[in-house]
């Protein structure tokens, strides 16, 4: 159960490609999205995201069908998980989260050591 109301049933990746403006390899064009979680608990159905080293553990045993990450982490993801190469994951992760729960709420989320930015909403995974 997740703390903000689902909107939408499911993004195809190639919407979330245009919406984060990655670049996706046309066979994965129509693949389904029905949710956004963390790594741990992301199945075949979910997008999730790894931008930091410290979870490439739970990176390498994600079930997740699609990640975005950064071209370096990719390497750690497994072959059942689709990349989704971006320079800024966590922006590009919220975005996505966004179109599920657009209701979550703009926030000020110290995402980047001390520097603090506007994020486009605050996520609660449940």
């Amino acid at each position: 159960m997740s703390f903000f109301k689902k909107e939408i049933n499911f993004l195809k990746l190639k919407e979330i490609s245009d919406i984060c403006a990655i670049n996706l390899d046309n066979k994965y064009k129509n693949k389904k999205i029905f949710n956004t979680k963390n790594l741990y608990e992301a199945t075949e159905n979910d997008l999730t995201f790894f931008s930091d080293s410290k979870y490439i553990n739970q990176a390498k045993k994600t079930t997740a069908r699609a990640c975005i990450t950064s071209v370096n982490l990719s390497k750690e993801l497994p072959s059942t998980t689709i990349p989704l190469l971006s320079n800024i994951p966590l922006i590009n992760f919220y975005k996505i989260v966004n179109k599920f729960y657009p209701d979550a709420s703009l926030d000020d989320e110290n995402i980047l050591g001390k520097k603090k930015i506007k994020i486009l909403m605050q996520v609660k995974i449940v």
